[in-house]
């Protein structure tokens, strides 16, 4: 299972932290290291690929991607900016 996920590597960013198909032992190994917040931590790394390739796919249009993933573009706006990979408009304004 070590090779599955070594935290002593990083994966290029975008790579998945764990392989999605071996989820269930990537939760194990957390759970046996004594990590905590895991749900959250899954959560985060589902959305960020998620969210990259339907953007992706979209090219860019966040109204067609919000409506391919079934939330409101306003969701999903929230979930990109959360996650790094959406600019707020203030900041772009001081730049």
């Amino acid at each position: 299972m070590s090779d599955l996920v070594q935290s002593s590597t990083v994966p290029p960013e975008d790579e998945p932290r764990f392989p999605f198909v071996n989820l269930t032992d990537y939760v194990a190994k957390a759970l046996a290291e004594g990590q905590s917040d895991i749900y959250r931590q899954v959560i985060l790394e589902v959305d960020r690929h998620m969210l990259r390739e339907v953007m992706k796919h979209c090219r860019g249009n966040q109204l067609q991607a919000a409506e391919r993933l079934g939330i409101s573009r306003m969701t999903l706006r929230s979930k990109l900016r959360a996650l790094g990979m959406l600019q707020d408009r203030s900041k772009i304004a001081e730049t």
